[in-house]
This record gives structure tokens, C-alpha cells and sequence, in this order.
């Protein structure tokens, strides 16, 4: 087996710089870049379900619930938590809180 410290020095750095990273809890859109759908790159109009990804070692229960009641309320709903799932998002941000928007 030949040793190659470029490669072993490629893979340290890139696991570093992954876990280093801090990477802001968000709205997930499945179809955000689905050109092609009909609501591509338009606000939305109203929303009846939200999914916030986030990691728990950069981001409270307690801020993605105000994310959650913020998007909802500006639709006039609140937000009520419905369950989580880590098979949604991406490896940054594993946790999805998924929620709905009820009148």
C-alpha cells in the first residue's frame, strides 16, 4: 500500500472544514430548484405545512419553534409541531421539525 499525504491531508481538512462550518437553521422547499414547477422562484401565497431543517448543536427547540410561528403567522395560522424525522434534510442540518399551519 503507497502513502499518499496529499489524499490523507484532503480528508482531514475536508472533515474539518465540514464540522467547522455552522450552518443556519432554514425553510426546506423540496422543489426550489424544480424549474419547471409553477410556483418556481414566487413567494407563496399561503402555507398549510412547513418543515424547518436544523442542527441541535447550533440551533434551540426554542428558536425553530419562533421560525415555525413566524412563517406561519404570515398567513395569519399558527404553527402546531407535528414530528421530526432526520431523513429529510441534508448531513449539515439533520433534524427536519416538521409542522403544520392551522387557522
Amino acid at each position: 500500500m503507497q502513502y499518499r499525504p496529499f489524499a490523507a491531508l484532503t480528508l482531514i481538512l475536508s472533515v474539518f472544514l465540514a464540522t467547522a462550518c455552522e450552518s443556519p437553521a432554514y425553510i426546506h422547499n423540496p422543489i426550489e430548484f424544480k424549474r419547471d414547477a409553477k410556483n418556481f422562484n414566487k413567494d407563496i401565497k399561503d402555507r398549510d405545512e412547513l418543515t424547518i431543517c436544523y442542527n441541535k448543536s447550533d440551533t434551540s427547540a426554542q428558536d425553530v419553534l419562533e421560525m415555525a410561528k413566524d412563517e406561519c403567522g404570515k398567513f395569519g395560522k399558527s404553527a402546531k409541531f407535528v414530528n421530526q424525522d432526520r431523513l429529510t434534510c441534508p448531513l449539515m442540518n439533520p433534524i427536519a421539525a416538521n409542522f403544520t399551519c392551522v387557522k
